[in-house]
């Protein structure tokens, strides 16, 4: 997904885009994102069990068969296990997850009064347990949690749970009175929050224990029972209308999966009742050499209405490979295929997801219908005869339509219903895939904002990383690449030259890093450098860069006319932190023979401050013959004594200053009185993003010479870089070397 602004205009724009910018809004409403991403995160328990499902039930003879000569008769009990504390528990996971998503968000927006999101989740699952109807636990006749409700049949009394418990949490949590105050004079913080949350949290578990013995004096035992028996109860008075039946039930069963209830096990019973006896049906009618007319039998739904599962997932799951910009979907869409092709969609459901995602609510809904209506179209005018044989509902797609029909007319129709469906889901997909990178463009803009303002000296330094918000997941998700990065040669560096601006010659190059990461495309180095420097990695990505700078100098320095250029490398503050980065750096220097002299070390003002370790080791480094240069110097804590006692080579001017040279009297002040000082202490002085002419004349006017901008040149691969020198030097000469600086 690339970095680009594809809101622009929206909002005043076309009819369609109207409509999407609109949809957006009921998109990341917070509850439905909430839910979203509270199944999203709970994909590796999702994976896990939908893998555990397919290895006990693969439908191959000869695997089971092999199974059980392997590993015994009770070898389904492996699979048994991972399915127990996976998706026989998914209930639970999910009330945790959506409570800990809610209070993520809430925090987002309410920074100043956060929420822990370990207390609510706890909470959460406490006021879901207390509404739940115990079960029997033992034979003796204890009582422990219901099995059955814990699981995915659970879903929708768990997501409400985990919605009312976390905003009557929250809304408790506002009344003053209810908190212990703990903090006050305290150390202990983290006791502190837990006493702040205490009657909040009793009070919340209190409420929904109310809610329980409520429902129980109404006589409504078992809520979760109830609510099944609720949705149940309208086919109860369906008509003899077998294609109105079948859309109904269609309906009705893609409409609880989208509200993450198992659809096909709450109506069940319906399919047992009115279609599971067709088969037999049709099989009697045959052997009596009487025509076969039950169209709608279990057979029929499992082969052309649930091709991948419900909602007929594998049109969805190829839809997203064929349109899907968004990597992360590519991947679910990958990791889903084999699961799909044995009807199991678990994976694609809830970790896309499609449960309560707008978007995919009314694709959801139709494709079923469509196939519904295209296979009765078929089998009725005898294109397609009617399914004769009963087929296992994870039997692959083709397989079962020939099976259950006898004829390779059931494969055609099959293939039919599986484009209509990838037709319906297209256009849907190409929405979420608008609506995913609108919201990242938003992300990524303000990582890329917050990032830059952290240069500003004044700025506090920002930790993306321990943030649980859109942006920190964006910044883990990049930092974790980073190395792998590094590795893969997506990060490489670029080259600025310097130049004398009285003479057109080159002096110097300054060493850039570059990231182009192959979802996000180019990421600016204010966010790549800080994430390194937060995560530690800086260490490691900043001797690749001086070892790739003084290799690059090397090589350059075989080449006449390149000889003489000085290649500038940043140093971080988290790199000074070690005491042997100067003997790392001659050692990187000895290794590709290049002379001290060639290579400059730019820190800037507050790095160079920061603490007496920085202090002693750029010392180390100006004693080792290796140039030192202070960058952004004149708007942070410029003293004379760090020029001094850092003996340094170059100065550069802070950017507010040479950008407001021609509009600011105070900056053409400031950058007059730092030329007279680098004159008078021999120290070279360089104005950095310089542009246009007019800013050139205005600099040399005030005496600075050197410059480093567009104006000459932006930062230019290895090979350009030395085009340029070269041809710099066949115009003007030799570059100056920078032993004398009124001398160029």
């Amino acid at each position: 997904m690339k970095n680009k602004d594809i809101t622009q205009g929206v909002p005043g724009g076309d009819f369609s885009l109207q409509f999407l910018w609109r949809f957006k809004n009921l998109f990341e409403n917070p509850v439905l994102m909430a839910i979203r991403e509270g199944l999203t995160f709970s994909l590796p328990i999702i994976v896990a069990g939908t893998m555990a499902v397919l290895l006990n039930s693969f439908p191959l003879p000869a695997y089971q068969k092999f199974m059980v000569e392997l590993f015994g008769p009770e070898w389904k009990s492996f699979g048994g296990y991972i399915w127990n504390g996976t998706l026989g528990v998914m209930s639970l996971v999910m009330a945790v997850s959506i409570a800990n998503r809610l209070a993520e968000h809430y925090n987002y927006a309410n920074p100043a009064s956060r929420i822990n999101g370990s207390t609510i989740s706890l909470i959460t699952l406490a006021a879901l347990v207390v509404t739940l109807e115990p079960g029997n636990l033992t034979s003796e006749g204890g009582s422990g949690l219901p099995v059955i409700w814990l699981g995915v049949h659970g879903l929708l009394w768990a997501t409400f749970i985990a919605l009312g418990s976390g905003y009557l949490f929250r809304w408790l949590l506002r009344f003053r009175s209810l908190r212990l105050n703990f903090n006050s004079g305290s150390s202990d913080t983290t006791m502190g929050q837990a006493m702040d949350t205490l009657i909040p949290g009793i009070i919340t578990i209190i409420v929904f224990a109310a809610i329980k013995y409520t429902l129980r004096v109404l006589e409504i035992n078992d809520i979760n029972a109830s609510i099944y028996q609720l949705i149940y109860k309208p086919f109860s008075s369906l008509g003899d209308n077998m294609l109105e039946t079948a859309s109904i039930y269609g309906v009705a069963r893609h409409l609880l999966w989208f509200l993450g209830i198992h659809g096909s096990n709450v109506l069940e019973p319906i399919m047992t009742e009115l279609y599971a006896p067709g088969v037999l049906m049709n099989q009697a009618a045959l052997a009596r050499g009487a025509e076969a007319t039950q169209i709608f039998t279990k057979p029929f739904f499992d082969c052309y209405t649930s091709i991948g599962g419900s909602g007929s997932t594998l049109g969805l799951l190829i839809a997203c490979l064929l349109r899907h910009n968004d990597n992360g979907t590519r991947r679910i869409a990958r990791i889903s295929v084999a699961p799909a092709l044995f009807n199991i969609n678990e994976i694609l459901l809830f970790g896309l997801p499609v449960v309560l995602n707008p978007v995919f609510l009314v694709p959801f809904l139709l494709v079923p219908l469509v196939q519904t209506a295209i296979a009765y179209i078929a089998t009725i005018t005898g294109l397609v005869p009617v399914t004769i044989n009963d087929v296992a509902w994870n039997v692959p797609i083709f397989i079962s339509g020939y099976m259950a029909t006898g004829s390779a007319a059931g494969i055609v129709l099959q293939l039919v219903c599986l484009l209509a469906a990838i037709a319906i889901y297209l256009p849907f997909v190409t929405l979420d895939d608008w609506l995913r990178a609108e919201r990242f463009s938003r992300t990524f803009s303000k990582l890329v904002r917050v990032s830059s303002e952290s240069d500003v000296a004044s700025a506090p330094v920002p930790r993306f990383l321990s943030s649980s918000d859109n942006v920190g997941n964006l910044a883990r998700f990049l930092a974790n690449d980073l190395e792998i990065g590094l590795q893969r040669g997506e990060i490489y560096l670029e080259y600025q030259p310097q130049v004398d601006s009285r003479n057109g010659r080159v002096y110097g190059v300054e060493a850039l890093c570059r990231w182009r990461h192959p979802q996000v495309g180019a990421v600016p180095p204010s966010v790549f450098i800080s994430l390194a420097e937060e995560s530690g990695f800086i260490k490691t990505l900043g001797l690749w860069i001086l070892d790739e700078a003084c290799r690059q100098g090397a090589e350059w320095r075989k080449t006449p006319g390149a000889e003489k250029v000085v290649i500038s490398v940043n140093v971080s503050g988290r790199q000074l932190e070690d005491i042997d980065l100067p003997e790392k750096v001659e050692a990187i220097l000895a290794k590709h023979s290049l002379p001290e002299s060639k290579l400059k070390i730019e820190v800037t003002e507050s790095i160079a401050i920061s603490g007496p370790r920085s202090g002693e080791v750029l010392a180390r480094f100006s004693q080792a013959g290796i140039k030192l240069a202070m960058d952004d110097f004149g708007m942070g804590h410029t003293s004379l004594a760090y020029i001094k006692a850092f003996h340094l080579d170059s100065l550069k001017l802070d950017s507010m200053l040479s950008r407001d040279v021609l509009s600011s009297r105070d900056s053409r002040e400031i950058i007059a009185s730092i030329a007279d000082l680098c004159r008078s202490l021999n120290i070279e002085l360089i104005a950095e993003f310089v542009e246009d002419e007019a800013q050139v004349l205005m600099l040399r006017e005030l005496g600075c010479y050197n410059i480093q901008g567009y104006i000459y040149s932006p930062s230019l691969k290895p090979d350009d870089c030395l085009r340029y020198i070269l041809d710099q030097h066949q115009v003007y000469g030799d570059p100056y070397d920078g032993s004398d600086p009124d001398n160029r």
